[in-house]
C-alpha cells in the first residue's frame, strides 16, 4: 500500500497561497500558472496528458453550456385594480410576473446567450365610448434583464401587447346595470418571445417580467389577466 507524503499548505506561520496553488488545487506545466488557467486556455503544453487525454467525464457540469428552464401549468392571476394607473391615480404601476422571471448566475463570460418566455395569456380588456370617442385598454408585458456588468432596461423585441376583446356603447364610468359584454377568446394569445445576445458578462443575471395595464376606472368589469400555463428558459454557450 502506497505511503501517503506530508502535504503542507503553510509556509511558517502563515497559510501560503502558492502552496495551495501548487498542492492544492492545479499546478500548470508552463506559464500562465495561476488557477484562473482553467478559465480557458489549457492547451496541449499546460497539460502534461496531451491531446486527447482529456475525456466528456472529466468535464463538470457547466464547463461549456448551461441551461435554464422554469415552467408550470396552474393558473397565475392579476387584477387590474391592483396596479392600473387610472384607478390609483399615481405613476404607471406594473405587476412582476414571478413565475415568467428568474436569476442564474453565469460563471463565465458567454459567447452566446439565448433567453425567452413564453405562455399562454387571457385578458379582460375592452374598448369603452366616451362622447363618441372609443377608449381602448389593453395589456403590455415587457421583459426587463439586469447584470452584474451594470445593464438594467427592457429587453428589446421582446415586448408583447394583449388586445381588447369586447365593445361597447357605454362609458368606463357609466352608472348602468348591463355588463360591456363577454370577452371574446380570440383576443387571447399565446406569447413567445426570444432574444440572443453575444456581449453577455460573467455573473448573476436576472431576468423580470414586467405587467402594465392601461384599464379604466371604475374598472365595471373587474378585468384581470390570467397566465394558463408558461415557462421561462435561457441557454447560455460558452
Amino acid at each position: 500500500m502506497p505511503t501517503i507524503p506530508d502535504m503542507p499548505i503553510a509556509s511558517g506561520s502563515n497559510v501560503s497561497l502558492d502552496t495551495i496553488y501548487d498542492f492544492g488545487l492545479f499546478n500548470p506545466e508552463v506559464t500562465p500558472d495561476t488557477l484562473e488557467i482553467l478559465n480557458g486556455g489549457l492547451d496541449s503544453e499546460n497539460f502534461a496528458g496531451g491531446d486527447g487525454s482529456i475525456t466528456p467525464r472529466m468535464c463538470q457540469f457547466g464547463s461549456f453550456a448551461i441551461g435554464y428552464f422554469s415552467g408550470f401549468t396552474r393558473t397565475d392571476k392579476i387584477y387590474a385594480r391592483q396596479m392600473s394607473t387610472d384607478l390609483s391615480g399615481n405613476s404607471n404601476q406594473k405587476h412582476v410576473h414571478t413565475q415568467l422571471s428568474a436569476s442564474i448566475h453565469i460563471p463565465w463570460a458567454p459567447s452566446a446567450l439565448i433567453f425567452g418566455y413564453q405562455g399562454w395569456f387571457q385578458q379582460d380588456a375592452t374598448v369603452w365610448d366616451l362622447n363618441g370617442t372609443p377608449v381602448t385598454e389593453d395589456w403590455t408585458l415587457k421583459l426587463y434583464r439586469r447584470d452584474s456588468n451594470g445593464t438594467d432596461g427592457e429587453v428589446v423585441g421582446t415586448r408583447a401587447s394583449l388586445p381588447w376583446g369586447r365593445v361597447t356603447d357605454d362609458a368606463p364610468t357609466a352608472s348602468v346595470s348591463d355588463a360591456a359584454g363577454e370577452q371574446q377568446q380570440f383576443s387571447w394569445r399565446y406569447v413567445n418571445k426570444h432574444k440572443t445576445i453575444t456581449n453577455a458578462a460573467a455573473g448573476f443575471h436576472e431576468f423580470e417580467l414586467q405587467v402594465f395595464t392601461s384599464n379604466k376606472a371604475p374598472d365595471r368589469e373587474i378585468a384581470k389577466l390570467k397566465t394558463i400555463i408558461g415557462g421561462f428558459f435561457v441557454l447560455a454557450i460558452r
